[in-house]
């Protein structure tokens, strides 16, 4: 047992306390929505109707922190329990206040609210001097056991990170550094600073003998995505605040992204070894987190990284730990997935690639070209498709073929696929705007993320946010969503089928599906593989199936695309078997959106 109620040796200095509390800024609404997260969190955490984080004035204590009083902004200093806690070294646990001689005759004991537990946790300045606490308070007597009273003092040293990095002050690049190096949200330490660490343990380790250990956390993203902000970091601390408790201290952990989180570690020091640390995560995080009134379990995948190579960079070894934890993406046989990257060799030589991509998508970088399709019949423009092209400033121009199973290995196709979604919708609505034919445009969406809980929820925003009609918008998804279909995928498809938004079937006929399966999917349009469509004029077989597809297509209501179209000779076979429209090279290949427009703009001349 923590001796919790152990008051301090000697009595604080209360000018010089009060001297830091006034010198502390706390009014910030960043501040106060992060520490009003934090006490939501506690309470969720420790079944408590009341948490708070206060702060001890002259004659006033103040609520930073308010979950369960929100009808009060604080009390007379003199009815503060949090005033009996500053005097202690670091917690204060009352488990009955009607049995502790200090408190039965409180006024709050004997009346309302009628309190019967509190435990609070000292908070600190930067200088170390009591400021106030991080409470909680229940109408029932409770046990709070040595674990319960660590997980508050965490809660504690959480706050004090918010309240230091909110008030540092020092100069406009300290505040810059800070900023960059801790996250408020958890006082975790953040990319640079990660980066900077993992630098000098490389430098200081003789044999580069160093483990890291990136956690990537999917629920948190499904959370995020799904426009849960608030409760993606409030699962997350929770994750975090389990996962301090129990590492090593000489342990570095911080926080990478909005989903992962970053372990580094010396080899060489006990209990710090990639075997030790994977097996202690894997079962911390095989056990259920409390969160938003109940126990949940986290769903993660966790990338190991060992370091013996003296050429390896830290960048490359956090990108290399990152693109494990991505490579078995979606795959459910268990809550947690360990993925050691010395026993995936194909991981290391698209490292740098990984590592590109990240930050091309989070700057944009990879825009939509758009390939028209083209009415067989009259030969004018049906529409387009938005292709991903990317142009790297070292490697050039960086193939599809190359970049996009790297995304989908590190999971960011669904960033990828949301980037594109919404430029290609913004460049077809200002198309509109500028008096251009309302023509659809096609995107491909991932297989995985066609599964997802919140895609439809995100396509629905992106048309409100750039105003295209879903009847404008076709998303071609492959064949193997037809055979791995689950309820989720196709509530999706449903969903944004009532909106008026097309699907399509990519590369048809490459894959193993069935016309069974197209009679359960909301799917106009089926788009034949260029496999059969190039030999068609040389290959009788292969000319077969593109006339037997087209047939049953039309017999169910679909329109047929036949893509790869390259040379003249495809053209007769396609208007013969009655193919709609054609998409290739012979046309036009794949541009950028001015030279689309100029294309539409002289739309009157059949191609």
């Amino acid at each position: 047992m923590l001796e919790c109620n152990r008051p301090m040796e000697g009595v604080f200095d209360e000018d010089a306390r009060l001297q830091e509390l006034r010198a502390l800024e706390f009014g910030g609404p960043g501040l106060r929505r992060q520490l009003a997260q934090l006490s939501h969190l506690a309470a969720d955490l420790f079944n408590v109707p009341i948490a708070l984080v206060t702060l001890i004035e002259p004659d006033y204590q103040r609520f930073l922190a308010n979950h369960g009083l929100e009808d009060r902004d604080g009390t007379t200093r003199d009815e503060a329990f949090c005033n009996h806690t500053i005097h202690h070294q670091e917690l204060m646990v009352v488990p009955d206040l009607r049995a502790d001689p200090r408190f039965r005759d409180h006024p709050f004991v004997v009346g309302e609210p009628y309190f019967r537990f509190y435990a609070g946790a000292v908070i600190r300045g930067p200088h170390g001097h009591p400021l106030g606490a991080f409470c909680l308070k229940d109408h029932a007597p409770r046990r709070f056991d040595a674990h319960r009273q660590r997980q508050l003092l965490r809660f504690a040293r959480v706050v004090e990170a918010q309240i230091l990095a909110h008030n540092d002050r020092e100069s406009p690049d300290r505040a810059a550094e800070r900023t960059a190096d801790h996250d408020p949200s958890t006082g975790l330490m953040l990319r640079q600073g990660l980066l900077d660490r993992l630098n000098s343990l490389l430098r200081g380790s003789s044999e580069r003998a160093v483990t890291i250990l990136n956690i990537h956390l999917e629920g948190v993203e499904q959370l995020r995505a799904g426009e849960s902000a608030d409760k993606a970091e409030a699962f997350l601390l929770g994750v975090v605040l389990h996962l301090r408790e129990h590492l090593p201290r000489q342990v570095t952990f911080g926080r990478w992204d909005d989903n992962d989180l970053m372990i580094l570690a010396p080899e060489d020091v006990p209990g710090c070894s990639a075997d030790e640390l994977s097996e202690r995560l894997v079962y911390l995080l095989r056990q259920r987190v409390p969160w938003d009134g109940g126990a949940h379990l986290p769903q993660a995948a966790i990338g190991v990284c060992r370091d013996h190579d003296e050429n390896a960079t830290a960048d490359g070894l956090m990108a290399l730990a990152r693109y494990a934890t991505r490579s078995q993406r979606g795959q459910r046989r268990a809550n947690v997935r360990l993925v050691p990257c010395s026993n995936r060799p194909d991981l290391a030589s698209n490292t740098d690639l990984a590592h590109r991509l990240e930050e091309a998508v989070v700057a944009g970088a990879i825009v939509p070209h758009f390939q028209p399709r083209i009415d067989i019949e009259s030969g004018r423009i049906a529409g387009f498709e938005a292709l991903a092209r990317w142009w790297d400033d070292e490697l050039g121009q960086v193939s599809p073929g190359r970049f996009i199973p790297v995304a989908e290995a590190t999971g960011r196709i669904s960033d990828l696929g949301a980037s594109m979604l919404r430029q290609a919708c913004a460049t077809v609505q200002a198309w509109r705007r500028q008096g251009l034919p309302a023509l659809p445009v096609a995107v491909n969406i991932a297989g995985d993320e066609l599964g997802d809980p919140y895609l439809g929820e995100q396509i629905e925003a992106i048309l409100r946010e750039t105003g295209l009609p879903g009847s404008l918008l076709e998303l071609e998804v492959t064949e193997r969503v037809l055979v791995e279909h689950t309820e989720q995928s196709i509530a999706t498809m449903k969903r944004l089928n009532a909106h008026g938004v097309r699907f399509a079937i990519d590369d048809f006929g490459t894959g193993y599906s069935s016309f069974t399966y197209l009679r359960q999917l909301p799917v106009s349009q089926l788009k034949i593989d260029r496999s059969f469509t190039r030999l068609m004029p040389t290959d009788t077989r292969d000319a077969e199936i593109v006339q037997a597809i087209s047939a049953m297509a039309h017999a169910m209501g679909m329109t047929t695309v036949a893509e790869g179209i390259e040379r003249e000779e495809q053209v007769p076979f396609l208007r013969k078997f009655g193919i709609d429209q054609g998409q290739g090279f012979l046309w036009a290949a794949p541009m950028p959106a001015d030279d689309a427009a100029a294309m539409l703009r002289e739309r009157d001349d059949p191609l």
